[in-house]
């Protein structure tokens, strides 16, 4: 291929990869919603944020864009909260789209942060060299993978996780627990028959789709595999993406049947 067959490609890439983000952002919803009592879904476009109420007592799981704050604080608003009631911040992995709004809120209203150890340093620089983190899935995730933030405000975490960590010492019947693949440090937290699985799986691009699907890119596609297998075997009833529709377990088991063999053999691209 010559440079200027390359600089076609990388442009058409681009262009398509912005087609492909806006139709999602515009298709996926606007608005709010509710999942149940006191607990909502405050993200935008493809980016869900879920707020969990207990009392006078807030928890956010993620924090969406580093340059979508204000429209994040516009959401919680809109449920009947303040941002500055936002006690906790359970944040699932270090990706920009999750971590982007963590420093505001600890910064301006002590909400304290509860991480994965190994994403610290990270989270202490502010950004990542992608290239050598991640392995993008096909051409969509390619496509994805070229309008990623590599960039957000710099933060410590207040809590630091190494395996589990029980929030019911915060108000929260809810645990948290280390999953390996997405990267080295994600979280997921379980809360009776849910489970909050970040970027392990996502819903469809559309419409909020509620089909799981294949994320476009991870560190490790075998041990993605490995914990979509162990936790399908586990009672929760619904899986809580950080992109997408909320997903049923059934429709889980079935995914990770068809999908295994890619998952396996993408490890090793």
């Amino acid at each position: 291929m010559n440079t200027s067959q390359g600089i076609l490609r990388s442009t058409f890439t681009s262009l398509i990869g912005w087609l492909f983000l806006v139709l999602g952002l515009l298709l996926s919803g606007f608005v709010y919603s509710q999942t149940e009592a006191n607990l909502y879904n405050v993200g935008y476009g493809y980016y869900n944020v879920y707020l969990l109420a207990r009392e006078d007592n807030i928890l956010l799981i993620d924090s969406g864009l580093p340059n979508k704050i204000k429209k994040l604080e516009r959401r919680i608003r809109k449920v009947g909260y303040q941002p500055a009631e936002v006690q906790w911040m359970v944040l699932t992995h270090y990706h920009a789209d999750h971590v982007g709004a963590a420093a505001w809120f600890q910064q301006n209203y002590g909400t304290k942060i509860i991480m994965h150890r190994d994403e610290l340093p990270i989270a202490q620089k502010g950004s990542f060299d992608s290239l050598k983190i991640v392995t993008p899935n096909k051409l969509l995730g390619k496509i994805a993978y070229s309008q990623v933030i590599w960039e957000f405000p710099p933060f410590t975490p207040d809590i630091l996780v190494d395996s589990t960590y029980n929030l019911s010492q915060h108000g929260f019947e809810a645990t948290i627990h280390t999953v390996r693949g997405h990267t080295k440090g994600s979280l997921i937290v379980s809360m009776k028959d849910k489970v909050f699985v970040g970027d392990l799986v996502r819903g469809g691009l559309f419409l909020n789709e509620r089909k799981p699907r294949i994320h476009f890119f991870a560190k490790d596609f075998k041990k993605v595999s490995e914990t979509i297998q162990r936790l399908a075997q586990e009672p929760y009833k619904q899986w809580y993406p950080g992109h997408g529709g909320v997903l049923e377990q059934e429709k889980i088991q079935k995914f990770f049947r068809k999908n295994i063999k890619h998952l396996n053999n993408t490890a090793h691209e």
